[in-house]
Parts: C-alpha cells; sequence; structure tokens
C-alpha cells in the first residue's frame, strides 16, 4: 500500500518470522484508498520454505530452526519458549485415529500430545487444515479442531460441544455420518537443536 494514501500495514499479522507468515493475516481496520474496509480475506501467501506453514500440500516436510521461524503464526511453543527445543509436528499418518491411537502415535516418536491450552496458543485462531473438518486428540481426554469447516480452529470437544466425541476411542463411529474428521495427529517432541517441523 502506499503510506500517503493510508495504505501502509493493510493487513497485519503477529508472527515474528525473517519471512512474511503465509497464513494468520488480519485486515486492519479503515480502508485507506480502498474505501471503508479493507478487501476480504485476508491473503494467504504460499512459497516454498520460509516459515514452513505450507510445506507440503499432501507430504512434504519442511524442518526450521525454532526463533528464525514458526510454523504456524502466534505459536507460543515453536520458538522453545516452553523450556527450549521443543518441535511441533502435525500431519496425517493416513487413517483415521482414537484417542489412544493419537497418544500411542506422539509416544513411538519420542513425543506426547499437546495439552488443550498449547493447542490453541499453535493454533493462534487459525486453521492449520483450511476448508476442512479435523479434530486433534489433546491431553486430558479431549479433542481440538484444527480445521475451519463446521467449526472455529481452537474448539474443544469436551469444552465447547459438551461431551467426549463417540468418535473418539471408536474411530469408525457412524454417529454423525461418514468420519472424515480424525486423520490428523498434533503431537510435541522435546528435540536438540530447537527445531520445528511440520507435515501437512
Amino acid at each position: 500500500g502506499t503510506p500517503g494514501a493510508g495504505d501502509s500495514d493493510v493487513y497485519m499479522c503477529t508472527a515474528d518470522t525473517p519471512l512474511p507468515p503465509k497464513r494468520g493475516w488480519k485486515a486492519r481496520s479503515g480502508g485507506g484508498s480502498f474505501g471503508a474496509q479493507v478487501p476480504q480475506p485476508a491473503p494467504a501467501l504460499d512459497y516454498v520454505g520460509g516459515d514452513g506453514s505450507g510445506a507440503g500440500a499432501n507430504g512434504g516436510e519442511a524442518k526450521l530452526e525454532a526463533g528464525q521461524a514458526k510454523a504456524h503464526p502466534g505459536s507460543e511453543l515453536a520458538d522453545g519458549s516452553g523450556g527450549g527445543g521443543e518441535t511441533i509436528t502435525h500431519l496425517k499418518p493416513g487413517h483415521r485415529l482414537t484417542y489412544e491411537m493419537s497418544e500411542g502415535y506422539a509416544a513411538e516418536r519420542g513425543g506426547r500430545l499437546l495439552t488443550l491450552d498449547e493447542a490453541r496458543a499453535y493454533l493462534s485462531d487459525a486453521a492449520i487444515y483450511p476448508g476442512e473438518d479435523q479434530w486433534v486428540a489433546v491431553e486430558g481426554r479431549d479433542w481440538v479442531q484444527v480445521g475451519d469447516r463446521h467449526h472455529h480452529p481452537g474448539k474443544s470437544h469436551v469444552l465447547d460441544c459438551g461431551q467426549y466425541p463417540p468418535w473418539g476411542d471408536d474411530a469408525d463411529n457412524q454417529t454423525y455420518g461418514h468420519p472424515t474428521w480424525n486423520y490428523v495427529a498434533l503431537y510435541i517432541v522435546d528435540a536438540s537443536p530447537k527445531g520445528l517441523v511440520v507435515a501437512e
């Protein structure tokens, strides 16, 4: 934008990265030369490397030194502030997951499930699977939404929906129809050196 026309900082993001974050942009208030409002939705950037938040559509992996970049805007864990050297991974293993399977998947890789607060901080109100309805297991026998179709990112199934989901312990449970929402694993590993791994 043109600062003289009031267009500077049209879209803002609070992520601290050396390259522009790929997601998490929000329009500023006031439109400058755009009129009363800035055009919506805010853009998403697409490039290879950098912050790793779009490492590959299906597969692919990006490894970054924490403190240099964050895989997801607003992540409090990606910079190692929770004790140093945490690695957060999200991916689709290729099959539906129960709570127990999610715990086991994380443990097999030397990690653990995130707490609800950690997952919400990592999401920072932005979907890591935009356009999808995907829930991930979190510590304390709960599930949190990591997409934005039907539910907002960070929504707790137990706290916000009022119950533990019937498919949480039976991956093929069809109470709500054919399950397509339990394919993502999200976990954290205390790694050294500090790093961040994201696979989509």
